[in-house]
């Protein structure tokens, strides 16, 4: 062995256990490690006789007793991986490198984990994605999902290739309202330099705890779970003051309060409201799980039916917003085509009425858009949806407010349509862009019959 070979793996001998098995597959990938080395390294890493036990076995030894010693048979499971059933060696790119070492590291550690869990009794295993900005769709809609051990290691056992194509995903819409029992088990890596990892699971005592499991399966919540999650989201308040002022200052009018306190006691009154509708759903904004909750009862505001609404994030632990609005584009934040993971938690009961046109408090909320997307607040979202509820109306609605919804429509455009990629955002980037150009042919006909008249 040479020795910078020699000095590399000493290196990776002062480093924890993932730690030294990802370098040592960027190693044998990169070429500079042969099999025959990597399946003696893996050995050894995967060496049961610790210090501890080796001196309990010599305390043992007198006895004529001894511990099993000797490598986990998992070693071997982890160079198949490595070796043969995901074989990638030479002629790639360091990012290459990197991505496919940190995949299969990913998929040596879902092996272990499995066999360890097994050795130690455990009979059910949790999936857990890490939350952020960069969370994929199908760690999204996966994470939280629990399965049974043994079919989880027999399915570990036959998940080919390495990892599904996003195609597959998608045309399985990244199983975002199939119930876990109707599922095989998918476990991790599910794409490359997937983060999300299995742990152990047993039910928690805490109902709200308890609750968010069952939803995450999509399993039906009962009502000891729903109380939780309403004296729990009762707690929050807006990410900031400076948020919840903004949000005053935008609707104190249409609530009739006019300062924080009685904003806030209006939220209060909504979630002890015994009639409130709520709904779960993890939003295609930003992939954050959500608690909708409305009031059924209608408050009229320039002649347009509302109900007061208010979103909270049980991911950010926080109030995201609360005004009034129309029925159907709070029904928008619970559809399936949209969103990930949609649970009713009520029996919709909407009082009825009659439909009327869209009024000046409308169209004022949605000119409040280009404030939301200044300031990347999510409830940008719920003025996408209120604008394209505008379209289906469009032949209706006043042509002083048709104005005003294409100002702002324009700047929209000018300043923000690559601003995202995601299904609500593009659909309403399209359908602005269509009424702008609808718009502009309406009025390019108008003049060229003026100038023929004149």
């Amino acid at each position: 062995m040479s020795a910078k070979k020699l000095l590399l793996l000493r290196k990776i001998a002062k480093a924890s256990r993932a730690d030294k098995l990802s370098r040592l597959i960027r190693l044998f990938v990169s070429g500079k490690l042969s099999q025959t080395d990597l399946l003696a390294e893996l050995e050894t890493l995967y060496n049961r006789q610790g210090e501890a036990r080796s001196s309990l076995n010599s305390q043992l030894s007198t006895q004529g007793s001894q511990l099993a010693i000797g490598a986990d048979p998992v070693y071997q499971q982890i160079y198949q991986t490595i070796t043969s059933s995901y074989p990638r060696r030479g002629d790639l790119r360091e990012d290459q490198i990197t991505s496919y070492t940190n995949t299969v590291s990913a998929r040596a550690a879902t092996t272990e984990r499995l066999s360890e869990y097994q050795n130690r009794g455990v009979q059910m295993v949790k999936v857990v994605a890490y939350i952020d900005e960069a969370t994929t769709d199908i760690c999204r809609m996966m994470n939280g999902r629990i399965f049974e051990l043994g079919p989880a290691s027999q399915s570990l056992q036959s998940q080919d290739p390495l990892v599904h194509s996003e195609s597959f995903w998608k045309g399985n819409s990244h199983f975002s309202q199939t119930p876990t029992s109707d599922m095989t088990p998918w476990l991790p890596p599910y794409h490359y330099n997937c983060r999300t990892r299995l742990v152990p699971y047993i039910e928690p005592s805490d109902p709200f705890d308890a609750g968010l499991d069952r939803y995450h399966n999509l399993v039906k919540l009962q009502d000891r779970h729903i109380e939780a999650i309403v004296s729990r989201v009762m707690n929050y308040e807006y990410a900031s003051r400076d948020k919840l002022f903004e949000h005053l200052a935008k609707h104190k009018e249409a609530l009739g309060v006019s300062t924080q306190v009685e904003y806030m006691a209006k939220v209060s009154a909504l979630l002890r409201n015994p009639l409130k509708q709520m709904g779960l759903a993890i939003s295609a904004r930003d992939r954050l799980l959500n608690l909708y909750v409305w009031d059924p009862r209608i408050r009229v505001i320039n002649g347009v039916q509302m109900h007061d609404f208010a979103v909270f994030s049980l991911d950010k632990k926080c109030l995201k917003t609360f005004h009034p609005k129309e029925i159907k584009h709070i029904m928008n934040n619970l559809n399936p085509k949209d969103h990930g993971k949609v649970m009713m938690l009520t029996g919709q009961k909407i009082s009825k009425g009659d439909i009327m046109a869209i009024g000046e408090y409308s169209v004022r909320c949605y000119e409040y858009i280009i404030d939301y997307f200044e300031n990347d607040d999510s409830t940008d979202e719920q003025e996408m949806f209120s604008r394209l509820g505008f379209e289906e109306e469009w032949d209706t609605i006043p042509e002083a407010f048709k104005q005003r919804i294409l100002a702002v429509d324009k700047i929209v455009l000018q300043r923000y349509a690559d601003w995202f990629d995601y299904n609500v955002f593009n659909s309403y980037i399209k359908c602005i862009r269509h009424r702008q150009e609808l718009e502009a042919a309406k009025n390019a006909t108008l003049n060229s019959q003026l100038s023929t008249l004149n």
